[in-house]
């Protein structure tokens, strides 16, 4: 769906997406890309939640070394863990 409007920019710079737009997307973070003839593009950054990252990340490192801070950021840190 494309969908196109006409906009104004102030003397800040500041540009207003339209609210229809606005409900359509997701985010409130842009990338903006400027491209040879001028033209700009945004696109939207959507915030990743930690709880994506659950058991992304498998490491060998034995129970009892999550007993203490220390050996565990030492296990982790010494290289010798398989991560996978």
């Amino acid at each position: 769906m494309n969908l196109t409007e006409v906009v104004l920019m102030d003397k800040y710079g500041r540009i207003v997406i339209p609210k229809k737009i606005r409900r359509m997307i997701k985010a409130n973070r842009f990338i903006i890309y400027m491209s040879e003839d001028g033209s700009l593009i945004l696109k939207p950054v959507s915030r990743k939640k930690l709880t994506e990252f659950f058991d992304s990340i498998e490491a060998d490192i034995p129970p009892e070394a999550f007993e203490d801070y220390n050996t565990l950021k030492e296990k982790l840190l010494s290289g010798k863990n398989e991560i996978h």
